[in-house]
C-alpha cells in the first residue's frame, strides 16, 4: 500500500500542477513568480487532500460525494488565503482564481 500511496500522490500533483497551470496561463497568468506560487500552494494543498481521500478509499471503499466537496472546498479556500497577500495577477479575484483552477483539475482529474 505504501508504493500505491506515493504513486497516486505524485501522479494526482502532477495531474493537478498541469491542468491548474494551463488554466492559469488561459487566464492571462504570465508573471513567473505568480506560477511559482500557485505550484508552491498546490504542493501544499493537493497532498494532503490526496492521501484523506486515498485512506479513506483504502480503508472503506470510493469516498462519498459530501467528503470529496468539503476537502475540495477546504483546499480552495486554503489556496485563495495563500494567493490573497502574494498574488499579483489581479485580474479575476483570489478565491475565484482557487475555484475555476481547482475546477479544471477535479474535472480533468474525473475525465481522465
Amino acid at each position: 500500500m505504501p508504493a500505491e500511496l506515493l504513486r497516486s500522490l505524485f501522479t494526482c500533483l502532477a495531474l493537478t500542477l498541469a491542468l491548474e497551470l494551463g488554466a492559469a496561463w488561459l487566464l492571462g497568468v504570465r508573471r513567473g513568480r505568480d506560477f511559482l506560487l500557485l505550484l508552491l500552494v498546490n504542493v501544499l494543498t493537493n497532498p494532503p487532500l490526496v492521501l484523506t481521500l486515498d485512506l479513506y478509499y483504502f480503508a472503506h471503499g470510493m469516498p462519498p460525494w459530501y467528503l470529496i466537496a468539503v476537502l475540495e472546498a477546504a483546499a480552495v479556500v486554503v489556496e485563495a488565503l495563500l494567493l490573497h497577500r502574494r498574488l499579483t495577477y489581479s485580474r479575476i479575484p483570489p478565491l475565484l482564481l482557487s475555484f475555476l483552477l481547482n475546477a479544471t483539475s477535479f474535472l480533468g482529474g474525473l475525465l481522465l
